[in-house]
């Protein structure tokens, strides 16, 4: 059997549905590994953040709204994506978005297997050596202020402040946005081996982290020249995770 290369998750809308892909994946796919079926906006963002797949299985529609606007709030993705539909309706704005292939229900083992032939053959063009080790890493994120979109890259991220139904997003070189998305939603689609949520109010980079703050608050310094509590509850997890990194 061939050494797993596609470390896969689904994001379907029905059970039934995710079940005929999981079994026409395990019929013909040895080499892809399913990490985990997801039904809604929220588990897809979580697992990709955690879990890192290389390979997306998207339906175009969700319990809870589309698989595009999955791929608004994951800009720079690498992970090859999937879409899968009922019928061939959504296949120019499916491959407008950086879809690989978009397949049409029922799928079958063959035309799984023939997908995948055609993925395998493009990453030996790409990768001769094999898949890159991080093989997902979104680069950047949109930030959509009154007016204005702005696409912003992961790593000039300092820390972000919630205030209710509104994050403030502050960069490196002191820029800020606000934008009208609450904390966890940044918690959940930044990568965890960067970004902690220090108290109920941040979210910090640890690539913006100046210095630690020796005093009963444990606050943190950051480059932006701002200065960061930290949760009383959170700091044993926070020093787990500094240490971790």
């Amino acid at each position: 059997m061939p050494n797993t290369k596609w470390r896969s998750i689904i994001a379907e809308c029905e059970s039934k549905d995710a079940t005929q892909l999981t079994n026409s994946i395990l019929e013909s796919c040895p080499n892809v590994q399913i990490l985990a079926t997801v039904f809604d906006i929220p588990e897809t963002l979580t697992c990709i953040r955690e879990l890192e797949p290389n390979l997306i299985f998207l339906n175009v529609t969700l319990r809870d709204g589309s698989g595009f606007d999955v791929l608004d709030q994951l800009v720079g993705i690498e992970a090859r994506i999937v879409f899968l539909a009922p019928h061939e309706g959504f296949a120019i704005q499916a491959l407008r978005s950086r879809a690989f292939d978009y397949l049409t229900k029922p799928i079958s083992p063959e035309t799984m297997e023939g997908c995948m032939a055609r993925l395998d053959q493009l990453h030996k063009e790409f990768h001769p050596n094999g898949l890159p080790d991080d093989s997902l890493k979104f680069n950047y994120i949109f930030l959509n202020e009154i007016g204005v979109r702005h696409m912003v890259k992961v790593e000039d991220i300092c820390h972000l402040q919630g205030d209710g139904n509104y994050s403030t997003v502050l960069l490196l070189d002191g820029s800020k946005f606000t934008v009208s998305k609450p904390l966890k939603h940044f918690e959940n689609i930044l990568p965890a081996k960067l970004f902690f949520r220090v108290h109920q109010s941040h979210l910090i980079n640890i690539k913006g982290i100046e210095s630690l703050v020796n005093s009963n608050s444990h606050g943190i310094q950051l480059k932006h020249g701002r200065r960061v509590p930290i949760a009383r509850r959170k700091k044993e997890e926070f020093f787990q995770w500094l240490n971790r990194v």
